[in-house]
């Protein structure tokens, strides 16, 4: 059995390039993936409500077995969550990928940045260079902010 989720493009590509899938999506209990994926399953089939600049799908791939055989669907709540939650991991990566270069191979922020599109294939039409740079210097200037101390 399998389900849909509507996600962003740059998002399955993300997810198809981080968890090695080239299609469907098998719940391995495995990754923080799998866990959120399993606590999103419903047991009814409901309408999707659509999710802003989602055009692709991730098919996902359940045991017809055990645990999964009444759950078959996402509700349209959870389907937001799951994208926002696949949108931070994205953007943890990022970040790490991007001070790894800069840290330790000198790279600059632009050429590291670019890295990180290169390695998931992003086009400036889903997620462009400058959404991205304006990511990171946000982060690092929230990084940079003392901490307001309360008496």
């Amino acid at each position: 059995m399998t389900i849909n989720i509507p996600v962003k493009p740059y998002i399955l590509r993300y997810l198809r390039s981080r968890y090695n899938f080239s299609e469907v999506y098998k719940i391995s209990r495995q990754h923080a993936l799998d866990f959120l994926l399993q606590e999103l399953l419903q047991p009814k089939v409901r309408k999707y409500e659509p999710v802003a600049d989602a055009t692709t799908v991730l098919t996902v791939k359940l045991s017809d077995t055990g645990e999964y055989k009444h759950l078959t669907s996402i509700p349209a709540s959870s389907i937001a969550i799951f994208n926002q939650f696949a949108d931070e991991m994205l953007k943890l990566e990022f970040i790490a990928h991007v001070d790894a270069l800069i840290s330790f191979a000198n790279f600059d922020s632009s050429e590291a940045i670019i890295s990180f599109m290169d390695k998931y294939e992003f086009d400036d039409a889903e997620i462009s260079f400058e959404t991205l740079k304006k990511y990171y210097f946000r982060h690092k200037r929230r990084l940079e902010k003392p901490a307001n101390a309360t008496v």
